[in-house]
């Protein structure tokens, strides 16, 4: 059997940015993840991509350093999924993600 977890939205406020606490909470997170699922697969992530068109080079180097932020606590894309995020409002097109696994 197959069992995954899903993270939905982890953020931290800009201010208390860059002092850890959004690695200590993603650490606690997928330990606590773990431990209460050992058999589990892993924790999928949608993650938005940092290569869409016309994308502000603001925006586009915050989606990078997520990415990396995910990918150094050991998280991974998954490479050959295209992972469609259905959109909010009629007339909008689906966002293409990266969709991202914890193990």
């Amino acid at each position: 059997m197959i069992v995954e977890g899903f993270l939905d939205y982890m953020a931290v406020t800009p201010n208390y940015q860059r002092h850890g606490l959004g690695k200590k909470i993603s650490e606690v997170s997928f330990e606590k993840f773990k431990s209460d699922i050992p058999d589990a697969t892993g924790l999928l992530m949608e993650i938005q991509r940092e290569d869409v068109p016309n994308l502000p080079e603001r925006e586009s180097n915050v989606r990078k350093n997520r990415i990396r932020f995910y990918m150094m606590l050991g998280a991974k894309i998954l490479e050959r999924v295209r992972y469609l995020i259905p959109p909010i409002q009629y007339g909008i097109e689906p966002e293409e993600m990266y969709l991202m696994m914890y193990v």
